[in-house]
């Protein structure tokens, strides 16, 4: 997904028109984040005006985050580094404030007593954005396969509790160690943690439930979705 601003007669929210009142918007959402261009609306993705712009648009932080992140990994052809040290003095800081960037670059770049206060921010808003997404991916588990649930809930309660606590997402998605979609895609990672604590089995892609309204494998995307993406439509 890709952030835009709407089109006044003035030129583009965000990039060019930074002050505007409702009446300038005919209806329409300021600023929204979408997979393909919407008529009336301009790419305002950069780091700068995604800080600025796209938090409050129907994602969580984490979800914007992320997108920041993805900036720094392509500028860098996949090496985060790299990636941050292309960045603009402006840049650097918003991302050392969101734990993007090594350690050293973050220090070199806020200090290290401001990166702990940032720190501590940064860990209690994508707390908040993960446990969002745990209660709604739980309550989808519990409606969807619902006789299924306590078994789901022991075979991977240990990689849900770190998802939630720690934000471990998966050997797929980054992460050093086994995660929470490790076991939703049945992954080799999900397969080796098995063999790890002496069990074995298969993870939810490759079981046999049969989810309530979906398939199974839209089931799985849909957690996926969820928990890996920020993707979902609940609006509490």
């Amino acid at each position: 997904m890709r952030l835009y601003g709407y089109n006044t007669s003035e030129g583009t929210l965000g990039s060019e028109v930074t002050s505007f009142s409702v009446s300038d918007l005919n209806g329409n959402n300021p600023f929204q984040w979408l997979d393909s261009t919407l008529l009336g609306y301009s790419d305002i993705h950069t780091i700068e005006l995604i800080n600025t712009y796209g938090f409050n648009r129907g994602f969580d932080y984490k979800f914007v985050r992320d997108q920041i992140k993805k900036i720094v990994l392509d500028a860098g052809s996949g090496d985060e580094e790299l990636g941050f040290n292309s960045l603009t003095s402006e840049q650097k800081i918003i991302c050392a404030k969101m734990k993007i960037g090594t350690f050293s670059q973050r220090v070199a770049v806020i200090g290290l007593d401001p990166l702990i206060t940032e720190m501590v921010e940064y860990r209690k808003k994508t707390q908040e954005s993960r446990d969002i997404r745990s209660i709604i991916a739980e309550v989808e588990l519990r409606n969807r396969l619902n006789t299924h649930t306590a078994d789901v809930l022991s075979q991977a309660g240990a990689l849900f509790a770190n998802y939630k606590l720690y934000g471990v997402d998966g050997l797929d998605w980054g992460d050093t160690v086994t995660g929470i979609a490790d076991y939703i895609d049945d992954t080799a990672g999900y397969q080796d943690y098995l063999a790890s604590i002496g069990h074995t089995g298969v993870g939810l892609r490759g079981s046999s439930y049969e989810p309530d309204g979906m398939s199974l494998s839209d089931f799985c995307d849909r957690l996926i979705d969820v928990l890996i993406h920020g993707v979902y439509t609940y609006e509490g």
